[in-house]
């Protein structure tokens, strides 16, 4: 056989077209190694530590395992009290269904997010400033307890 075997045909769809079996085999082998690579690629919590993590300072390390996605264990009884920046009568859940705790902590944060924050944060008074950061705050530790209740598993009874 004599030729290349594209322009002979014997390749099936590349009749004539040297660039189309150029394209074909490109194609098939990008697919592929996308395939074999996502089945090779760990969740960034099961991977190792890399580098020079034992020398980082104690409070960061500290910091590292309280994370969220770290945390284990019962949840806590009940959701936290009035934060910082929130108004004072502003409801609190007290109940123990978690869904609703977590839509309380969310609610809690949406107010000031879309009410408290928008309302200061034009101004140029520096009393102002510090308090859209105090919200700010709050808003991220109400998130971040709804998450924590999120991920973690029900208490066992």
């Amino acid at each position: 056989m004599k030729g290349n075997p594209a322009k002979m045909g014997v390749i099936k769809g590349t009749a004539g077209h040297s660039s189309a079996m150029k394209m074909k085999m490109e194609k098939d082998s990008a697919a592929k190694m996308k395939k074999e690579a996502a089945m090779k690629m760990k969740s960034p919590m099961e991977k190792k530590l890399v580098g020079d993590q034992n020398n980082l300072p104690e409070e960061l390390k500290a910091k590292i395992e309280a994370s969220p996605a770290k945390q284990e264990g019962p949840t806590p009884e009940k959701n936290p009290d009035l934060m910082k920046g929130e108004m004072e009568g502003t409801y609190v859940y007290e109940g123990k269904d978690i869904r609703e705790r977590i839509i309380d902590l969310e609610d809690r944060a949406g107010f000031l997010t879309n009410n408290d924050i928008p309302d200061l944060e034009d101004s140029k008074d520096p009393k102002d400033i510090k308090r859209v950061k105090q919200l700010r705050a709050t808003v991220k530790k109400l998130q971040n307890e709804a998450n924590i209740l999120r991920n973690r598993k029900p208490n066992k009874k």
